[in-house]
C-alpha cells in the first residue's frame, strides 16, 4: 500500500528542452497518480476540428503481452517512463494547488534532490511509456511493487509534451 506524501530521491538532468529529474517509482504508485492523455478530436461550430491530447489509443493485445512479460522471472524495463508532473487531465492546464502539486526539493548541503508526490490525485501525464505502465494491470499482482525508472518534467506545457512524444515515437 502506497502512503502519501510519497518521497523519492532523484537526479537532476539539464538538457536543451529543460530540466527533468530521474528517479525510480513503484508501478503501483504510478498507476494511482498518472494518466494517459489520449489524442482526441472535437468538432467546433463551423466545422473545424480541434485536436487535444498526445497519446495513441491503447492496444489491449499489446498490454496483455507486456503483462505476461512483467510476470516472468526475467522481467526488466531499463528504459525510462517519461512523465509531465502537475498536468491536469480535465483541462490540460498545470495544477496550481500547492497541496496537490508534485514538487522537488534540493538539499544543498548533500547536493541531493527529493521528489514529493503529495496525494493520489492523477496529476502526472504520461508522455512516453503508457503501454509499459498500464500492462501491470495484466501482470501478477506482486509485480506492482516493481520500481520503474522515470524521467519527470515539472510543469511542462502541453505543446512540449506533444513534441517530445512525437519525436521519441517517430
Amino acid at each position: 500500500m502506497i502512503e502519501f506524501p510519497y518521497r523519492a530521491n532523484a537526479l537532476k538532468v539539464e538538457q536543451p528542452l529543460g530540466t527533468y529529474y530521474v528517479t525510480a517509482l513503484p508501478a503501483e504508485l504510478l498507476l494511482n497518480v498518472c494518466f494517459s492523455d489520449r489524442l482526441r478530436a472535437y468538432r467546433e461550430e463551423g466545422g473545424a476540428y480541434i485536436l487535444s491530447g498526445t497519446q495513441r489509443t491503447m492496444d489491449e493485445k499489446r498490454l496483455k503481452a507486456t503483462g505476461s512479460f512483467i510476470s516472468r522471472s526475467d522481467a526488466a524495463f531499463p528504459n525510462s517512463i517519461i512523465l509531465a508532473a502537475n498536468s491536469r487531465a480535465e483541462d490540460e492546464f498545470v495544477e496550481d494547488n500547492n497541496n496537490t502539486r508534485w514538487s522537488v526539493q534540493h538539499d544543498v548541503a548533500q547536493d541531493r534532490y527529493t521528489i514529493t508526490v503529495p496525494t493520489k490525485d492523477k496529476l502526472s501525464a504520461i508522455i512516453d511509456g503508457q503501454h509499459r505502465l498500464f500492462s501491470f494491470a495484466y501482470a501478477s499482482s506482486e509485480r506492482l511493487s516493481m520500481p520503474l525508472v522515470c524521467s519527470i518534467f515539472f510543469d511542462l506545457p502541453k505543446p512540449y509534451q506533444a513534441q517530445l512524444f512525437a519525436t521519441i515515437n517517430s
